[in-house]
């Protein structure tokens, strides 16, 4: 057993990095009940990415720890730039709080609806399995994945790289890139808490692209 005052050294290494350090048999989590999450997309067309993907990363930024962001380059099912989120009232949840969340996001509905030509779906409650579920259109069961990813520090130059590379995309061939904004608890512990570097950075990068060739799939399974 290790935790902080058994074996702290073991256990601050294994916070960090898990299972390249040392297989674990059992874990203890401290879970916290949510009856339901509030979520919603926003969407936009190809031609006003570049605007919206910023303006989703500068209203974000120093967003709270309950709401969770990720934005999309993809085709749905025209290119276009998306944004998911995830909005999570736990028991400590202050109105403050809640209130600042709700404010970034009725923002940033009304900007996409009005200056971007975007559109809005969902920004309702609902159970948290079914927002799990919620990606499996875009990412249905059956197709063939693969994806690289890394942590990066977003800024506009980096956005303005994306989009233009994704305009020679090709419709059909299921690629679409996300970004993940970064955070949250783990920039609430010390640096000498746990073994977990890169926390300068604001965001994962994926680049996702996926195959419905099952021929082509078992033959990759086969390897």
């Amino acid at each position: 057993v290790c935790n902080k005052t058994e074996h702290p050294d073991l256990f601050w290494a294994a916070r960090g990095a898990g299972q390249n350090l040392l297989a674990v048999t059992a874990f203890t989590y401290q879970c916290k009940e949510v009856p339901s999450v509030y979520r919603g997309t926003l969407v936009v067309p190809f031609k006003n990415a570049e605007k919206f993907l910023n303006l989703v990363l500068n209203s974000v930024n120093d967003a709270p720890n309950e709401l969770s962001v990720n934005s999309y380059l993809g085709h749905y099912p025209e290119p276009s730039a998306m944004m998911s989120f995830c909005y999570v009232k736990l028991p400590e949840t202050t109105h403050l709080t809640e209130q600042k969340c709700m404010e970034i996001l009725s923002t940033l509905r009304k900007t996409t609806e009005t200056d971007l030509s975007g559109s809005s779906e969902g920004f309702e409650h609902t159970p948290y399995i079914h927002m799990q579920s919620g990606a499996d259109t875009v990412v249905p069961h059956g197709r063939g994945y693969y994806l690289k990813s890394g942590m990066v520090k977003m800024n506009p130059e980096l956005v303005a790289t994306l989009v233009e590379g994704y305009r020679s995309v090709p419709t059909d061939n299921g690629c679409f890139i996300g970004i993940t904004h970064l955070g949250g608890k783990i920039n609430e512990f010390s640096l000498n808490s746990a073994a977990w570097g890169n926390r300068n950075t604001s965001h994962t990068l994926e680049i996702i692209t996926s195959w419905n060739d099952s021929a082509h799939r078992d033959k990759l399974y086969n390897c």
